[in-house]
């Protein structure tokens, strides 16, 4: 896993690096409350990257979570658990469906939430990583996305799966090197849609695409409105939108141009692998 498995995400210390939840233990007891006629929930893990990894990877797991080890202790129980804190009371009734205000500061601290789970996503698959030291050192210490995120929150009437993640990496014709700069994330958190997108290279070649603060079917929380913001939105998304509602924000179809040679090449060095591999 390179420098990650051996160094904190956050701060570069060596450790001890512990368990992060990415998707914090508490948001899975908000999820376990809403699966209705089940004491203890099953949950399963699907994780599938379009030929970006060598296997797509599907097993159960315990709790509605994402564990990534590469957090040390004091990020982990710091600001990592303070910000949990903050946005939880909040969080938990937009998980549930319930209306909410949110007023700048909480607007920011939500936008940090998002940003800080998805950087520490990245770490599931390292040969994707688009976050730069520089942007994780800047949520850890100012408590605020990089400037090239854009977060917005949008809802879910019901769904199928009450924890869902979609991301779509992107790489531009000014990458520095053959790796994506580029991403889209969409979690599916209960009723509460997150979406972040952006990167380095967000704003080269075919840029990201950029909504407005206020439209029918989301929220802009980063950058923050400058007034309290009602959610949920006017227009809700369903289970059958997801896809499409997660590849709004990106300007091609399917892989930006300059990913889709490398996607293609690593998918021919996979089959190549399989072709040599001794069969039982």
């Amino acid at each position: 896993m390179g420098e990650g498995n051996r160094r904190c995400f956050f701060c570069g210390s060596v450790g001890p690096l512990t368990r992060e939840h990415a998707i914090a233990r508490w948001i899975g007891d908000v999820l376990e409350d809403l699966e209705p006629g089940q004491d203890r929930p099953k949950w399963g893990v699907h994780y599938t990257a379009g030929g970006l990894i060598e296997r797509d990877r599907q097993h159960l797991v315990a709790e509605a979570s994402v564990v990534v080890r590469g957090v040390c202790r004091t990020c982990n129980g710091g600001w990592m658990a303070s910000l949990e804190g903050r946005v939880k009371p909040w969080m938990t009734r937009m998980i549930r469906g319930e209306r909410v205000a949110l007023d700048v500061p909480q607007q920011i601290d939500l936008a940090a939430w998002a940003s800080k789970t998805v950087v520490t996503l990245e770490f599931q698959e390292p040969t994707t990583v688009i976050a730069r030291p520089e942007d994780r050192e800047l949520i850890r210490l100012e408590g605020r996305p990089p400037h090239h995120h854009v977060v917005r929150v949008a809802h879910r009437n019901d769904y199928q799966e009450a924890l869902l993640l979609h991301a779509q990496v992107a790489r531009s014709e000014d990458a520095p090197d053959e790796g994506p700069d580029a991403f889209g994330v969409l979690m599916g958190l209960g009723h509460l849609l997150v979406q972040v997108w952006g990167g380095h290279g967000a704003d080269t070649g075919e840029p990201l695409r950029r909504y407005g603060t206020k439209i029918g079917n989301a929220l802009m929380v980063w950058p923050p409105v400058p007034t309290n913001v009602e959610w949920p939105p006017a227009v809700s998304i369903g289970d059958e939108s997801f896809d499409a509602f997660a590849r709004e924000v990106l300007p091609w179809r399917t892989d930006s141009p300059a990913l889709a040679a490398w996607r293609a090449s690593r998918q021919e060095d996979i089959a190549a692998r399989d072709r040599f591999q001794p069969r039982d």
